[in-house]
């Protein structure tokens, strides 16, 4: 996860793709345990690519949307 063009954490997916799925996709929403749990806050200009990113790229992407 990058926040402002700066790498901020790392998770455990390996995968070099994202497939698709007919399931739907929460942003800020995880499920634990059978209880849902919200993000609390605001999010702003949340992307997502079907392929990994390279730090440079993110950082290319950042800087020219940023406002």
């Amino acid at each position: 996860m990058y926040v402002d063009g700066v790498l901020s954490a790392v998770g455990a997916e390996s995968s070099s793709e994202i497939p698709p799925y007919a399931a739907r996709l929460w942003v800020g929403c995880q499920q634990r345990n059978g209880i849902y749990e919200f993000f609390v806050g605001k999010m702003d200009e949340v992307a997502i690519w079907m392929r990994p990113l390279s730090a440079e790229q993110v950082l290319t992407w950042y800087d020219a949307t940023k406002p």
